[in-house]
């Protein structure tokens, strides 16, 4: 109930209980008024009728005409009783009146007890008493006239405590008017609207929206900057600290954004030097890094307007363009070798230094398919040539997903390592390796091989062995293992389901990881897979780059913690945005009792960042802590 019904309704019954305690203390001089003027009426009755019974008296008493005189009085209905005793005690008038008020509630009577006194009187000749009257009244109609009266008063308070609590609750509307302004502009907040508000012309409640008002123009101030932060700190997540162009994760989403369009046509150049941690030791690290970015403007320069450049990794860059051809491919390729000539060091050996390829991409193409034709020409194809299908995986696309469909039936798939939380000091973050090779033998990658398995369907199977795998570690070391999941655990989650029911056991043991990206890409099924997720608990949130909908997820799911992906970190330690928005998002987090941990710490400078900052642990080849 709010505020204004339970004042009104305060007000009501106070003078609800005011008005009543009138009303009984007036019903009680009332009833006291009564006694004394019925005692006396009844008095008066009496004198009188004795003076007329001593006018008719003669020497012996005329019966017939005392009770005559009697009878006239007593029959008005006033008195109960009504006695006429000569003084030698005969009693020659007798009149009595037992019947109850019907009218009136006997209870009444009862809780307000009429007891008037009787009125005496003598008849005498002067000198000679003859006999003695008493007449006692009756209080019928007094009971009447106050139980109508207090009738009448109990429905003047009703009424008027009910049209005093009416206007009151009219009136507190007033009152109230600036509370509610207030509500709806509170609610208004949420929402990003920060108005102030009119100051009212109450002064009690004047400093409180006075006050309001001070904090929200400081609120619109500090969401303001937030927002400029929060902008520049996604910018600087989706892009690399050194050479400004956007990282590997937002480059995969973009591209996989780019193919999903049916009618797409384009192209791809990759660009990628031979040994930048050579390069670094013998020209030092300002100028490689200077190398790098002239590679990613000259990308930007020769595939035009709205390409997409992106730096994968220390040593590649990539760009991606929609139009174009194997022609203009080629030409891209040249002119990146005209644009990067000039700001080549002298000293360098330019021959080797880097390697550029290209390929064209049809609307038949995937991210894999692109990126593994290109990583394969890298190896094989000369410089600056434009390659294609013929750099597929071995036999064509088709065939080699047919090869990896035929090599795992025959269980001829091992697993070389699973992702691992804290087992050892060498812990592995790829998302499942394996020692299948090829004739020349090379292993084959995570990049071949994960695209392979969703084209055919069998991203289960992998998780399926992936959680087999694990309970058999657990069995034999009993140490701490983790699992990644793919995103087809949690398009089903009946499968997901089955996965912490069959580690039930082993729960504290066994540690599930989930990508951000796959909890957000299948934010349509959060309804089903939020019971499972928020009770199993001994989960994580991985490669988490702070989308837009990750604190959305870390509320409703309530992970063991939240892994940060190594772009997101990379770009707090070159930019104060990135690691103001890191750390309060990290404080965020950690309000919300989930622990925050940092991947690919594979340094002591990277390292040291992180423990300057608030985070429970970081994991990489240099260290791997959860504490």
């Amino acid at each position: 109930m709010n505020l204004r019904n339970q004042l009104s309704l305060a007000f009501g019954a106070v003078l609800l209980a005011v008005l009543g305690i009138i009303a009984v203390f007036d019903a009680q001089q009332s009833r006291r008024y009564l006694d004394e003027q019925l005692t006396r009426n009844a008095q008066d009755a009496a004198t009188s009728l004795a003076l007329s019974m001593q006018a008719g008296w003669l020497d012996a008493p005329d019966v017939p005409m005392l009770r005559s005189l009697g009878d006239a009085l007593f029959d008005r209905g006033l008195y109960r009783s009504l006695v006429l005793t000569q003084s030698d005690g005969v009693v020659l008038v007798s009149r009595l009146d037992t019947r109850p008020v019907a009218t009136v509630p006997m209870w009444f009577q009862q809780l307000l007890p009429l007891t008037p006194r009787p009125g005496l009187a003598e008849v005498s000749d002067g000198w000679r008493t003859m006999a003695r009257l008493e007449i006692a009244p009756h209080p019928g109609l007094a009971y009447m006239n106050l139980w109508q009266r207090l009738q009448r008063a109990l429905l003047s308070v009703v009424l008027g405590a009910l049209v005093a609590t009416g206007l009151v609750y009219v009136f507190m509307a007033r009152l109230f008017r600036p509370l509610d302004r207030i509500r709806s502009e509170t609610e208004h907040w949420a929402l990003g609207s920060f108005a102030p508000l009119p100051r009212p012309n109450i002064p009690e409640v004047a400093p409180l929206v006075d006050s309001l008002n001070r904090s929200n123009a400081a609120l619109a101030r500090l969401f303001d900057g937030l927002e400029h932060d929060l902008d520049a700190a996604r910018l600087a997540a989706n892009t690399d600290a050194v050479s400004g162009a956007l990282n590997r994760d937002t480059f995969c989403q973009r591209l996989d954004s780019a193919l999903a369009d049916d009618d797409l046509v384009g192209g791809s150049v990759m660009l990628r030097f031979a040994d930048l941690k050579a390069l670094n030791e013998n020209v030092g690290r300002a100028t490689a890094d200077s190398l790098i970015q002239a590679a990613v403007a000259g990308l930007e320069s020769v595939l035009g307007e709205g390409a997409m450049v992106a730096r994968l990794n220390g040593s590649d860059l990539i760009g991606f363009t929609a139009g174009g051809d194997r022609d203009d491919l080629a030409k891209a390729c040249r002119a990146l070798d005209a644009a990067l000539a000039p700001v080549i060091p002298p000293a360098t050996e330019r021959e080797g230094l880097y390697k550029t390829v290209a390929t064209p991409v049809t609307p038949k193409d995937g991210r894999g398919d692109v990126l593994s034709r290109l990583d394969r020409a890298l190896t094989e194809a000369p410089h600056a040539s434009v390659v294609g299908e013929e750099m597929a995986m071995p036999g064509g696309r088709l065939a080699w997903n047919q090869q990896i469909n035929q090599l795992w039936d025959q269980g001829q798939l091992s697993f070389q390592t699973l992702p691992l939380v804290d087992v050892d000091l060498k812990p592995e973050y790829h998302l499942l390796l394996t020692k299948l090779s090829y004739e020349s033998g090379e292993p084959l990658s995570a990049l071949s091989f994960m695209p392979a398995l969703s084209a055919l369907g069998r991203l289960a199977e992998l998780d399926q062995a992936a959680v087999a795998e694990a309970l058999r570690r657990v069995a034999s070391s009993r140490r701490r293992v983790g699992v990644t999941l793919s995103r087809a655990a949690l398009e089903n989650p009946s499968a997901l389901q089955g996965y912490f029911d069959s580690t039930a056991l082993a729960r504290t043991q066994i540690v599930f990881e989930i990508a951000e990206a796959d909890l957000l890409a299948t934010s349509d099924r959060w309804a089903l897979l939020e019971p499972m997720l928020s009770r199993h608990g001994n989960w994580v949130l991985k490669h988490a780059g702070l989308a837009n909908g990750t604190i959305e997820a870390v509320r409703r799911f309530k992970p063991r913690g939240v892994k940060l992906a190594p772009s997101l970190i990379q770009g707090a330690m070159h930019r104060r945005a990135s690691a103001e928005f890191v750390r309060t998002t990290s404080h965020l987090l950690r309000s919300l009792d989930c622990k925050v941990w940092v991947e690919g710490v594979s340094d002591q400078a990277t390292w040291e960042w992180v423990v300057q900052h608030p985070f429970d642990g970081g994991q990489g080849h240099f260290v791997n802590t959860d504490q």
